[in-house]
C-alpha cells in the first residue's frame, strides 16, 4: 500500500475520489464553476448517467428570405431562440434579382443555406436538391388537416411535403369603386357572362373609336401585369390539365367528351377580349399604372400587387372581389401563387430548421407574424391554415383572398417569380403565343402544340 501511494497518479486519483464523495449522489454538478460534467461509469456513485447531462451542440442556421425584412421576422427568431438556447439563426434578405440563378447553384454545393424561401412552383424542379419535412417533424397526415389543399399540387412527391407556406396569395378581381358608382353598378361580377357586361358598360371610347376607359385589363399580353396567371386561371376553369402524372405538358391536349381542345377553347375565350370584346388599350404600357390612374376599371391581381396600386395612388377608391366563374352552381375554380419555406437536403441541419419551419407556421406564430408585417405595411400575408380563415374573412383587402384559398389549384404560368430561366421563359412563350393568335386565331391549336413543346423544353431544363 505505501509504494501505492507513492505513486503521484494513484495518489491523484484517491484525492479526486475524495473530493467527488462530498458532491451530491443524485446529479454531477462541480460546486463553484456551476457546470455539468459527464464522469466515468466506473467512478463510485458519481460515475454514468453521462445522457442525462450532455448539452446539445450549438448549432447556428442560415435562413435566406425575400420580401419580409429582418424587423419582421427577427422577434419571432429571438422567441425561437430563447426557447432553444442552443440554435441561433441567421436570418439574411435576399434581393429577388438573380436569386432564382444563385440559389440553385448553392443548392448543388456544400454552401446551401439551412432554410430558404422560394415559389411554390419552384418547389417540382427542385426537388433532386431539397429534403422532406421528416415524420417526427410533421407527417404527411398532420400537414394536409393544417394547409389549403393547393400544397399537394407542388409541394408533395412520393407521399412527402418539401416545403411549408407560411402565407397563401391568388388571384382576384381588384376594381375601382368610383368608377363603378358612375355607371350605376351595384356590386361585382360573379360569373364571366356577368363579367363580360360589366367590362362592356366600364369600357369608354372617344369619337375615334380609341379606348379611353378601359373596363378591364385582359386579351393581350403586353401591358398586362399577371396575364399569364389570368391564361392559367381561365384554362383551369374550362377544365385543362397542365401536366401529367410524369409531369410532361397537357395542357395543349386535353379534350372534352365532345373532343374540344380545352387549351384552345381557352385561349379563344381570352382572345374575345382583344377583339369583339375589347376592353383594353393595348399602347397604354402598364394596367397597373393605369388602373391607379382611373383609366382602367378592373384587374386580376394577387394581394401584394395592391401594395403597388396603392403606392401610386393613395387614395385610390378601390375594392376586392372573388374571381368570377364560369357556372355559379358548379365548383368554383381559382389560381394560387405564393412562396414557400423549405430546406436544401445539403443543410447539416435538415431536422433542426424543419423544426424552426414547423414552429413559424403554429397558429400563434403566425397571428405574431402578421401582426408584426402589418405594423410595416397595409396587411401582412394571408394566413395558410384554413383553420384561421375567420381572423381574415372579413378583412377589406384580404377576404376575398382568403375566400378563394381553399379552391385554388396553381402552375408554372405565374407571373412575378423573378427566375428568368423558368416562369419568366413560359409567360414569354405565352405572350408570344397570344400576340400570334391575337393577329391570326387560325390554326390555333397547332399555334399551342408548338408552345407547348418550348414549355416542355423549359421545364426539362430546369430539373
Amino acid at each position: 500500500m505505501e509504494l501505492l501511494l507513492k505513486n503521484p497518479y494513484i495518489r491523484r486519483g484517491l484525492l479526486l475520489l475524495l473530493f467527488l464523495s462530498f458532491l451530491p449522489l443524485t446529479g454531477c454538478t462541480i460546486p463553484f464553476i456551476n457546470k455539468q460534467v459527464c464522469l466515468p461509469a466506473w467512478l463510485p456513485l458519481v460515475g454514468g448517467n453521462c445522457d442525462l447531462v450532455t448539452e446539445p451542440n450549438e448549432i447556428v442556421l442560415t435562413y435566406w428570405g425575400l420580401w419580409e425584412s429582418p424587423e419582421v421576422i427577427q422577434p419571432l427568431i429571438d422567441k425561437y431562440e430563447k426557447e432553444n438556447p442552443h440554435i441561433t439563426i441567421n436570418y439574411q434578405l435576399r434581393e429577388i434579382d438573380d436569386y432564382y440563378k444563385t440559389l440553385r447553384s448553392h443548392l448543388e454545393t456544400d454552401l446551401a443555406p439551412d432554410i430558404v424561401r422560394v415559389h411554390n412552383t419552384w418547389v417540382p424542379l427542385l426537388l433532386a436538391n431539397l429534403s422532406a419535412i421528416p415524420d417526427e417533424v410533421m407527417t404527411t397526415s398532420a400537414y394536409e388537416q393544417t394547409f389549403y389543399p393547393v400544397t399537394r399540387e407542388t409541394l408533395l412527391a412520393k407521399g412527402k411535403y418539401y416545403a411549408v407556406p407560411l402565407g397563401i396569395d391568388n388571384l382576384a378581381l381588384v376594381y375601382n369603386t368610383a368608377l363603378y358608382q358612375q355607371a350605376g353598378i351595384l356590386k361585382p361580377p360573379e360569373t364571366w357572362t356577368e363579367f363580360n357586361e360589366t367590362a362592356k358598360i366600364l369600357t369608354h371610347r372617344d369619337e375615334d373609336n380609341e379606348i379611353i376607359q378601359a373596363g378591364a385589363a385582359l386579351g393581350y399580353s403586353g401591358g398586362i401585369e399577371h396575364f399569364s396567371d389570368i391564361v392559367g386561371l381561365i384554362m383551369a376553369q374550362n377544365g385543362v390539365d397542365f401536366i401529367d402524372k410524369d409531369g410532361k405538358v397537357t395542357l395543349h391536349k386535353t379534350f372534352s367528351q365532345l373532343s374540344e381542345n380545352l387549351g384552345a377553347d381557352a385561349l379563344r375565350f381570352y382572345n374575345l377580349y382583344a377583339t369583339s370584346r375589347k376592353t383594353w388599350n393595348s399602347s397604354w404600357p402598364s394596367a397597373l399604372t393605369s388602373f391607379a390612374q382611373s383609366k382602367t376599371a378592373m384587374v386580376f391581381v394577387p394581394s401584394f400587387r395592391i401594395f403597388d396600386i396603392l403606392a401610386l395612388n393613395p387614395n385610390l377608391p378601390l375594392a376586392v372581389a372573388p374571381i368570377p366563374q364560369l357556372d355559379p352552381t358548379s365548383a368554383n375554380i381559382n389560381w394560387a401563387t405564393y412562396w414557400v419555406e423549405t430546406v436544401p437536403k445539403n443543410s447539416l441541419h435538415q431536422k433542426e430548421a424543419w423544426q424552426f419551419l414547423k414552429f413559424l407556421t403554429e397558429k400563434e406564430n403566425l397571428a405574431e407574424f402578421y401582426s408584426l408585417a402589418s405594423s410595416t405595411r397595409l396587411f401582412g400575408e394571408a394566413y395558410p391554415r384554413p383553420d384561421m380563415a375567420e381572423e381574415l374573412i372579413n378583412h377589406r383587402y384580404l377576404g376575398p383572398y382568403i375566400s378563394q384559398a381553399s379552391t385554388c389549384t396553381t402552375w408554372n404560368l405565374a407571373d412575378g417569380t423573378h427566375d428568368i430561366y423558368l416562369n419568366d421563359e413560359i409567360k414569354e412563350i405565352f405572350g408570344s403565343l397570344i400576340d400570334k393568335i391575337n393577329i391570326d386565331i387560325s390554326e390555333l391549336e397547332e399555334k399551342l402544340d408548338e408552345a407547348a413543346e418550348e414549355v416542355q423544353k423549359v421545364l426539362d431544363e430546369a430539373k
